[in-house]
């Protein structure tokens, strides 16, 4: 099983709804650096390329819903 702590949930939710870094900085009350140190951590532990697919096995490991 794969963890991410809750902010990396909350980004990889967000991710899913296709926002920007800027979007998702807004949202979180965080700068954009940290959103895109999140998305970086959340692909390394899904191991995944891209931020698609990164979402498309979040789905199908049933980390998002």
């Amino acid at each position: 099983m794969i963890h991410l702590s809750e902010r990396q949930k909350q980004t990889l939710e967000l991710l899913s709804y296709g926002l920007t870094n800027k979007a998702m900085a807004k949202k979180l009350f965080i700068s954009e650096p940290t959103v895109k140190k999140h998305i970086k951590d959340i692909l390394e532990k899904l191991n995944a390329v891209n931020r698609t697919e990164g979402v498309a096995k979040a789905l199908r490991m049933h980390i998002l819903e």
